[in-house]
């Protein structure tokens, strides 16, 4: 797996209370089994 850097993170994901949301922006192309 590729190691990500915490900006290509942020495009991906909201980051708060060191929890990971998925970026709205990419929510609907994205889902969690």
């Amino acid at each position: 797996m590729k190691a990500v850097s915490n900006s290509d993170l942020s495009k991906y994901f909201d980051i708060r209370d060191d929890k990971y949301y998925v970026n709205s922006k990419i929510k609907d192309k994205v889902t969690f089994s």
